[in-house]
């Protein structure tokens, strides 16, 4: 039996029907900008300074997830029937966040305190947004679509590192290391180099993200919206036919391609 479309969106104006599409795709652009933005090795050094480009570019995209999410929260409230779906993430996010205005009180550096701060809170208001205008079968459908997707080009930036650019890099290093170590402000014989030349020769697969396990973590929820997908194509009865072997295919084949990047990364 085919399963009733969930949609709210009558007992909503048409204003913020039309807002919450805007900030649907601005939601689903962040994500494909941080699942496909290419983290530096050097990132995960404590003992170098975060690059200002870095800071500006999370504080960017954290800005724009916390003005949508309190945008939305404004046209919600004023609106002619409020409605907010509970999520159970309120409340980790009220503890995180008197954590990190006590924490950024008492930190030695408050402008690094605050960015960190910034940076992390705006994904779980980005997850409690999503919660309250993903209303629709439709909606759902298309952010699982795009997860799939961006897991698909994770796990062709793996199969890249895994059979070439590791490889590349290390031969590069041996042959002229300052040319790597100077750009990102490592001194040869520190620490820093050390840790660096770990991660280097460990031939590390991460993707697009600075370790292996955040990539091995995206590939794992790409899979599961696959699944998803595939599951609900299921209910539909007569609109997937057993028979058609076409689907089966091409879900099949993402599936593959995206446990492929999993066990690349040695997650």
């Amino acid at each position: 039996m085919t399963k009733t479309e969930i949609d709210s969106s009558l007992f909503k104006s048409k204003g913020q029907v039309v807002l919450e599409y805007i900030l649907l795709a601005i939601c689903l652009c962040v994500i494909a900008l941080r699942s496909t933005f290419t983290e530096g090795l050097s990132t995960q050094s404590a003992n170098q300074p975060v690059s200002f480009s870095d800071s500006l570019y999370s504080l960017s995209i954290s800005a724009v997830l916390i003005f949508s999410f309190f945008l939305w929260l404004m046209f919600a409230v004023f609106s002619d029937r409020f409605l907010y779906r509970l999520t159970g993430m309120e409340i980790g996010l009220c503890f995180f966040s008197v954590a990190a205005i006590i924490a950024g009180i008492f930190a030695s550096d408050k402008r690094t305190a605050i960015t960190d701060s910034i940076c992390l809170i705006s994904p779980l208001l980005m997850g409690v947004l999503l919660v309250q205008i993903l209303d629709s079968t439709s909606k759902i459908k298309v952010v699982l679509a795009v997860i799939a997707a961006l897991g698909v080009v994770s796990a062709y930036q793996c199969a890249e590192q895994f059979f070439v650019s590791n490889q590349i890099m290390i031969d590069q290093y041996e042959q002229a290391p300052e040319t790597i170590l100077e750009p990102l402000g490592i001194e040869p014989g520190s620490f820093a180099q050390m840790l660096f030349e770990h991660r280097l020769y460990s031939r590390g697969v991460n993707g697009f993200f600075s370790t292996r396990n955040s990539a091995g973590s995206f590939s794992m929820m790409a899979v599961f919206a696959v699944l998803a997908l595939y599951v609900e194509k299921l209910r539909n009865g007569n609109k997937f036919l057993a028979s058609d072997f076409r689907y089966r295919l091409a879900y099949a084949i993402v599936v593959m391609a995206v446990l492929f990047g999993l066990v690349v990364t040695r997650s």
